[in-house]
């Protein structure tokens, strides 16, 4: 049975948000060149990316295995679970610090009309 947003096996809407988050890191990246801000910025979006990547793993997984005794998957689930939980959060707590210690760029601000 297919989902709405099905494509082929795997939902189009978790693809497209690491499509986003990856995109974001870029621009990121673009916009703040070697900076210290920046690497941690893009670098907390590329773990929230590995973690959207984990979780997809996991439902591919529970879907394709189904030799595996169900005790076994549930003990997988919560190893892969803490997992996502570590990089979700390191990733936020890189997203906070280069969002604390961003610097606006140097120049005259614009001036109205």
């Amino acid at each position: 049975m297919r989902g709405p947003f099905d494509l082929g096996g795997v939902n189009a809407l978790d693809l497209l948000g690491i499509l986003l988050l990856v995109a974001a890191a870029v621009l990121v990246l673009r916009r703040g060149g070697a900076t210290a801000w920046a690497q941690r910025t893009a670098g907390g979006l590329a773990l929230l990316a590995a973690a959207r990547v984990a979780g997809l793993g996991v439902n591919q997984w529970l879907v394709r295995s189904g030799s595996t005794s169900l005790y076994e998957r549930i003990q997988m689930i919560s190893w892969l679970n803490a997992g996502i939980w570590v990089l979700t959060t390191a990733g936020l707590v890189l997203l906070v610090l280069g969002a604390m210690t961003s610097r606006a760029p140097s120049g005259r601000p614009a001036q109205a009309g």
